[in-house]
């Protein structure tokens, strides 16, 4: 953390790692918590879908990888500076990947050479994130999710990813605080909420732990609600698929400001685990999903989501805004206190937890 208050922390690894759908994640669950978070894109995506490539005949790869080091260290201090103008209380930048990711493409006496021309010293550009959280490739040990689908500049077999892989964990070593979250005994729901859970710590916020549990409640006045709390307002429309998969898209509205996002959940025949890709979109895209897909099976969801910390404990309310006007809460438990505890202002109606009719998509579904 530097001097403004500001956290950053960046997330790497091979392609398909989830790296995308966790920062959607943090993004989205730490602004909930009252967080100012910014997440600065993969700015090598940026170059090569924007029409700049390492592979250029009038470009050698080694000065792609300078110019990208250089407006990568640029990029980044302008939006250090843009958050420390911010008044939250806790700030966080997350970063889809660092400058470091470059020994994965190209040979370290060549890296080393372009530092020293650019007066650039490796310790300290190792020293400048709080965090490095490095996530494994699905070509090791999840191959059956291994896909290049939600990165338009990925076209890697599943060997390359994995040399990729290795490259990019080597490339971070010495890092003081970096975290290795490798496939292996999890499914990919786990292997994010464990990179979630590295961010809660390193904010020092109440971690959430795999306790996840809901309820059908009263409704209740917000006036009752005697703790801080931030309300959203969400619209989730389905869309069609032909290839058995489940995605949406999702506007999110916090203090008058809109964000957008899609998501694809795939499985996979004899397995629970499931894969899924999420990441923001333009508002452009947004609509034009719903205009050329929407899925009209499934009514779109509308909520009003009130996020609240009490006594250590994290809760989501969701009010539906539809012919049920039901409240829903979902509570999360968290190292420093698992055992459920309702607020006062909370009056439970009964457990749905295991009941698949209060899930989003079957409240979606038109009968």
């Amino acid at each position: 953390m530097n001097n403004q208050n500001i956290y950053e922390a960046i997330v790497t690894g091979g392609p398909c790692s989830g790296k995308t759908t966790l920062l959607s994640l943090i993004l989205q669950k730490l602004s909930d918590k009252g967080v100012k978070v910014f997440v600065r894109d993969e700015i090598a995506t940026r170059f090569i879908l924007g029409g700049i490539t390492p592979w250029d005949r009038e470009l050698h790869n080694s000065e792609f990888q300078r110019q990208l080091l250089l407006h990568t260290l640029e990029s980044d201090a302008r939006i250090r500076t843009i958050m420390s103008k911010t008044t939250a209380s806790k700030k966080l930048i997350m970063y889809d990947r660092g400058v470091f990711d470059a020994l994965a493409y190209i040979k370290p006496e060549l890296f080393n050479k372009i530092l020293l021309e650019e007066k650039l010293i490796a310790g300290e550009l190792m020293g400048m994130s709080d965090a490095v959280i490095y996530l494994q490739t699905a070509a090791y040990g999840a191959e059956a999710f291994y896909t290049t689908i939600n990165n338009k500049a990925r076209t890697e077999a599943l060997e390359d990813a994995r040399r990729l892989d290795d490259l990019t964990q080597d490339a971070w070593i010495g890092h003081e605080h970096m975290s290795c979250i490798t496939n292996e005994g999890k499914t990919f729901d786990q292997k994010m909420t464990e990179g979630y859970q590295k961010i809660c710590d390193l904010l020092g916020i109440p971690v959430p732990i795999e306790s996840e549990r809901k309820f059908l409640i009263k409704p209740f006045s917000l006036e009752d609600v005697s703790v801080a709390y931030k309300e959203v307002h969400i619209l989730q429309t389905y869309l069609t698929t032909t290839d058995g998969s489940e995605e949406r898209v999702r506007r999110r509205t916090l203090d008058g400001g809109s964000t957008y996002y899609f998501t694809r959940k795939t499985s996979i025949p004899g397995s629970s685990d499931r894969f899924e890709i999420q990441h923001r979109i333009p508002e452009r895209d947004y609509y034009t999903y719903i205009e050329e897909r929407a899925d009209h099976n499934y009514r779109p969801i509308r909520k009003n989501r009130y996020c609240f910390l009490w006594n250590n404990q994290y809760f989501e309310v969701d009010r539906f805004l539809d012919e049920t006007d039901e409240y829903q809460l979902e509570w999360e438990g968290t190292d420093r206190n698992h055992i459920l505890q309702f607020p006062p202002f909370i009056k439970v109606i009964k457990e749905v937890t295991e009941e698949k009719k209060y899930g989003n998509k079957e409240r979606a579904r038109i009968r």
